[in-house]
């Protein structure tokens, strides 16, 4: 049987892209149960003004991400005008993490900063993965 790409991992939206302004975003919680890695996406666009962004991974027990507490080192650097534009990735290895993870952006509560995060669950224990939704294309 020949594999492909899109049955090793499975892309999953945290947070959509938006202006982050606000205090503090949680992103959407993403079960990662049945896969070892995680590859954390954070795609940041223009920072206006003196606008900053501080993305962390939060880990939790519950399905509704209560009680939450950050993953130890998956902090990306502060976003501002100077690095802006910018996709960070980092890699998270499920077996040292509670079962569910979502995204937490913190703004500076008055500039904005264009911000998405998503997570790539890879290296399904039971492959083939399933996507969330179906290929978009396939070339």
């Amino acid at each position: 049987m020949e594999f492909t790409a899109h049955q090793f991992g499975r892309a999953v939206q945290s947070l959509g892209s938006f202006n982050r302004s606000a205090a503090s975003t949680d992103g959407t919680v993403v079960d990662c149960l049945g896969y070892e890695e995680c590859l954390v996406v954070a795609d940041f666009g223009l920072a206006t003004g003196a606008g900053t962004a501080d993305v962390t991974v939060r880990q939790s027990v519950n399905a509704d991400g209560s009680a939450s507490t950050a993953v130890t080192g998956a902090t990306f650097a502060q976003v501002v005008a100077a690095n802006d534009n910018t996709a960070f990735v980092g890699r998270i290895k499920l077996s040292g993490v509670q079962r569910y993870l979502f995204a937490r952006v913190v703004g500076d509560g008055a500039n904005g900063v264009q911000c998405s995060v998503d997570f790539v669950l890879m290296n399904p224990k039971y492959p083939p993965a399933t996507q969330v939704n179906a290929n978009a294309f396939s070339v």
